[in-house]
């Protein structure tokens, strides 16, 4: 960076101004509750920690003059989560209807593990909180002056996280840095450490308060060196890093072998800095061996820069960070998409695993999303609430594919296909390899709304009207955000693909109807 900074001055009142704000505004609130956490949150270890289920959260939060004006016009509000999986990158999020008159909402949330994940709402502040598959949590979400408040078995760790020292010195620095008020190298990095000292220091005294929970300690431990490593990806081009000391921070990320350091806030951007970094393009060797025209073979050697990395920051092994990179660059990266089919992308999965992706986990992980993209996920319904409930639709047709038909009264194309794909639904009935099931809830449907649709558009079809709980469970674990939005199931009970979609052929047949 060129040095066109500010007076050392300057520079001193600046860290000062900064160094008090952490101080001062430590802590997210000055209020505090007591909640009473209805069983401990056990601490997983690798193989637990990624084993995906479904996080119940309920709650609610008090209006403002736009949730009046909404409720008065008959517009209904949401509250919205958002998330990654932290190995593939797929962007996942779900949306919790608001009851129009109580502000309350009830749902269900598939967490491919436990994270961190943002909610949304109309007009106010976005909430951070911590979920995990098969636990609830209560929330009562403070307006932009107040405090969120947590019940449930999840309430522990989240008033641990909400209740934690807050560190803003990366976003002032990024600031700073864009605006021209700091363009020093060293300046920017002296200002990052004397306030960091400060933060960690606050940090260590918090966790050690007994009142802890385990997780909460866990996952606060290695915020510092996350969030350090983090914000210096974010920046290594303006701040010219280079060397391995530059790097120090994602090393120290790198080392961590808690998986509990997955669950954060900054691990996920971690990942997808590092899987796009300059570092890794830099480290890429030149290669003066002939050119190749086998792909898996040009997969191979783009995985080389990994090794390189491994040794640039003197860690041995593949460490998880660097694993799930990888599984970034396969999967939302788009090496397996460009592979064509699920064998060649599998063969990739299975080659690439060995020397870059040795965790189970992460591979698997991998080849459930190479087989999901290409359709073919053969994949096992369990044994959970939801599981059953699957269980329960379709054991009526025991033998037969079944196509599962996610829809709702207020979806126009919902509506539209069901027009005009009648006659062709009606020339299928009693075909003995496949059935389309239509399946909605009382959340989304109301009965009378069902009756009406069912009578103009699915008499004679395979219907179900499921109540709100059951129905949202089932979608929350397909994952549903969008309607239409079709299942196929096999004849043997197994999940074929969760995004079926019918094609046509030029007479307006289905050409893809399962066989």
């Amino acid at each position: 960076m060129k040095n066109v900074g500010i007076s050392a001055c300057r520079l001193s009142v600046l860290i000062a101004c900064f160094v008090s704000i952490s101080v001062l505004f430590g802590g997210c609130s000055a209020k505090k509750s007591v909640v009473a956490v209805a069983d401990e949150v056990p601490l997983l270890n690798n193989v637990e920690f990624f084993d995906s289920g479904l996080a119940e959260v309920s709650g609610g939060y008090k209006g403002t003059g736009q949730d009046k004006a909404r409720r008065q016009s008959g517009a209904t509000r949401f509250v919205f989560v958002y998330y990654d999986d932290i190995i593939t990158g797929q962007s996942k999020s779900r949306v919790f209807a608001v009851d129009a008159d109580s502000v309350r909402f009830h749902d269900w949330v598939m967490m491919p593990s436990p994270r961190i994940v943002t909610l949304k709402r109309n007009g106010l502040p976005d909430v951070q909180v911590y979920l995990q598959g098969g636990k609830r949590l209560g929330v009562e979400l403070g307006d932009s002056h107040g405090t969120t408040v947590f019940s449930g078995n999840l309430a522990g760790v989240n008033n641990d996280l909400r209740d934690a020292p807050v560190f803003t010195m990366p976003d002032s620095l990024s600031r700073m840095m864009v605006s021209g008020m700091m363009t020093d190298r060293e300046d920017v990095l002296d200002a990052y450490d004397k306030a960091e000292r400060i933060w960690k220091e606050k940090l260590g005294k918090y966790c050690a308060d007994m009142q802890r929970t385990e997780v909460g300690r866990h996952i606060l431990y290695n915020v510092p060196a996350f969030t350090k490593a983090s914000w210096l990806m974010g920046h290594e081009k303006e701040l010219e890093l280079s060397s391995p000391q530059d790097y120090d921070a994602l090393r120290v990320a790198m080392a961590a072998d808690d998986p509990y350091i997955m669950a954060g806030k900054w691990p996920g951007a971690l990942v997808k800095l590092l899987a796009g970094s300059d570092l890794l393009r830099r480290l890429a060797k030149a290669d003066d061996r002939p050119k190749t025209h086998s792909y898996k073979e040009a997969v191979m050697r783009y995985m080389e820069r990994y090794d390189e990395l491994v040794r640039f920051l003197g860690l041995t092994g593949m460490p998880q960070l660097a694993q799930m990179a990888v599984a970034r660059t396969l999967c939302t990266g788009g090496l397996l998409e460009r592979a064509g089919n699920l064998e060649d992308a599998l063969a990739i999965v299975d080659t690439v695993a060995p020397g870059y992706m040795p965790s189970p986990v992460v591979s698997e992980s991998v080849r459930e999303y190479a087989r999901q993209i290409f359709h073919d996920e053969d994949r096992e319904v369990r044994d959970t609430p939801e599981g059953k409930i699957l269980k329960d639709i379709i054991a009526r047709y025991a033998g037969k594919n079944v196509v599962l038909d996610f829809w709702g009264y207020k979806c126009h194309p919902c509506l539209a296909e069901m027009r005009d794909t009648r006659e062709a639904r009606v020339s299928e009935r009693g075909n003995p390899d496949w059935v389309i099931v239509y399946v909605t809830g009382e959340d989304t449907t109301p009965r009378e709304e069902y009756e009406r649709i069912v009578d103009k558009y699915l008499e004679g079809d395979e219907t179900y009207l499921l109540n709100r709980n059951d129905h949202l469970r089932l979608t929350a674990m397909f994952e549903v955000t969008e309607i239409p939005r079709k299942v196929l199931i096999g004849r043997d009970g197994k999940i074929i693909d969760s995004e079926f979609v019918f094609k046509y052929d030029e007479s307006g047949e289905w050409s893809n109807r399962p066989r």
